[in-house]
């Protein structure tokens, strides 16, 4: 997919993107998804009907590779 992006129409900057259409649609994907911080590290996003990740079942995990 090809942009070509003007920034001030005075000095006529362009730039031109080859942007694979993967890439794109992760961009746009990510564009509208909200987007949570706890001390600045970024929160994995929540899904609906899928077991929350907690202390004890990382203890556990550990715990049964040992």
């Amino acid at each position: 997919m090809m942009f070509c992006m003007t920034t001030d129409k005075a000095s006529a900057k362009r730039a031109t993107l080859a942007i694979d259409d993967d890439t794109f649609a992760a961009a746009e994907h990510a564009k509208h998804t909200k987007r949570t911080k706890r001390n600045g590290v970024p929160l994995l996003l929540y899904r609906p009907g899928v077991a929350a990740v907690t202390l004890a079942l990382v203890n556990q995990l550990r715990d049964e590779q040992v």
